[in-house]
Order: C-alpha cells, then sequence, then structure tokens
C-alpha cells in the first residue's frame, strides 16, 4: 500500500470569510495528526514589495498589515509584465518543499493562470463564504491600511474558479469547518483511489 498523498487544498474566498483563520487551523490540526504542514501564499511577492514601498517612504508597517490598494497595483503591475509572475514564486517555493509535507493556500484569487496552475501541482479548491455583513464585521476589527471592496473588484474572477467544496464560516466554528475540509479531501481521496484501483 502506498503512503497517502499529502494534503494539497487552497481556499478561495473573499478577505473576512475566514480563511486565514481556517488555513491555520488546517495545519495546526494536521501537525496534531503527526504530519508536517505549512502555508504557502501566492501574494507572498506582493507582502515583500509592499514592505520595500513602506521603508522607502519612511513608515512603519507591521508585515501582517495590508495596504490592500498597493497590493493590488502592484499585483496588477506584476501581471502586466508576466501574467505568470505570482504563480511561478509559488511554484517555485512549493517545489522547495519536502514531498510528505502538508500545503495551505488561502489567498487564490484568479482562475488564469493561477488556479489552474495550482490545480494541476495537485492542489483541492475550497470555497469559504458568509454574508457579507458580518465579512465586512470581521474587516473593521482588523487593522490593515487599506480596503478594497473585494466583491465589486474580484467578484466576477473568482466565480469563475471552480471549487469542489462550498463553506458557509458563519455557522460553524472554525474547528468544525477544519474538520468538514479534511473529512471533504479524505472521502474525495478514498472515492478516487477505489475508482482507480489505486491503494
Amino acid at each position: 500500500m502506498s503512503a497517502p498523498h499529502p494534503v494539497r487544498v487552497a481556499l478561495v474566498g473573499f478577505t473576512g470569510t475566514g480563511k486565514s483563520t481556517i488555513a491555520a487551523g488546517l495545519i495546526e490540526e494536521l501537525r496534531r495528526r503527526g504530519q508536517q504542514a505549512r502555508l504557502i501564499k501566492l501574494a507572498a511577492p506582493l507582502y515583500r514589495l509592499q514592505q520595500v514601498y513602506y521603508r522607502e517612504a519612511g513608515v512603519a508597517l507591521a508585515p501582517e498589515r495590508q495596504d490592500q490598494e498597493l497590493m493590488a497595483e502592484i499585483a496588477t503591475r506584476l501581471r502586466s509584465i508576466s501574467p505568470a509572475a505570482l504563480l511561478d514564486h509559488f511554484l517555485a517555493t512549493l517545489a522547495t518543499t519536502p514531498p510528505d509535507t502538508a500545503v495551505v493556500n488561502d489567498d487564490l484569487r484568479v482562475l488564469e493562470p493561477d488556479a489552474t496552475g495550482m490545480v494541476t501541482a495537485g492542489f483541492r479548491l475550497i470555497r469559504l463564504i458568509c454574508p457579507d455583513d458580518i465579512r465586512r464585521a470581521r474587516l473593521a476589527g482588523r487593522d490593515d491600511r487599506s480596503t478594497l471592496d473585494e466583491p465589486a473588484l474580484f467578484g466576477p474572477l473568482m466565480s469563475r474558479i471552480p471549487t469542489e467544496l462550498t463553506l458557509t464560516t458563519h455557522t460553524a466554528t472554525p474547528t468544525e469547518t477544519v474538520h468538514r475540509v479534511l473529512d471533504h479531501l479524505r472521502d474525495r481521496h478514498t472515492t478516487a483511489s477505489e475508482v482507480s484501483g489505486r491503494a
């Protein structure tokens, strides 16, 4: 019997739907079960470049804070130079990750080339949603430098990303959602193995 494939999962949803919370919960639960796990962000280059802007401006910005307007502008410029810039960085980081390590992503927004490339790399795509008033209330508790109207700006793009499961994050605890994601991934892997004859 071959060893089980490590989890590779990408969470799709607007900021405030709980992606970061669920991603952290997935990593914690996978490690509790004895599996190495890590987070890899598509937007990692955007965070680095955001810090360059603020450093040159002489303004301190905590690494976890987002200037969403600036990051969106940087992403647009990067993609105009190379449409696969963010995906290429992501896949390069993935290539350095031990093959038995589970990988979670929490910032997938674009179908082409990002989502398609991640599916090709073995990622399963899960959508997280919640009512917009709840999402906005969650955002109000953050200390981001600027925010965007994501449903208006990214809604059409993100709706094109094909996901295999949609979960509402306001009707379940983060722990319950984490277990639903892992149960779904396990069940789908078991079914695929049975159909293909793999063990």
